[in-house]
């Protein structure tokens, strides 16, 4: 997992690029998530966004960055 702290426009350009990879982005009351659910049932955390006052606080998993 990296952790940055990217701007909003930042954030939501990634978010758009997300999305149009096929991931669905869930907009939640702090921000964002992304889950990649496997068949077993099991999830992983893509990418999750806290926001901030100006900025996001963002997590990103390094496995999956290489497919967005």
């Amino acid at each position: 997992m990296q952790v940055r702290i990217w701007g909003k426009r930042e954030t939501q350009t990634f978010v758009t690029r997300l999305r149009r990879s096929g991931y669905n982005v869930e907009r939640v009351l702090t921000g964002y998530t992304c889950f990649h659910e496997h068949e077993n049932g099991d999830n992983d955390c893509v990418f999750s966004a806290l926001e901030g006052r100006k900025n996001y606080i963002v997590r990103l998993n390094d496995k999956y960055l290489q497919t967005v």
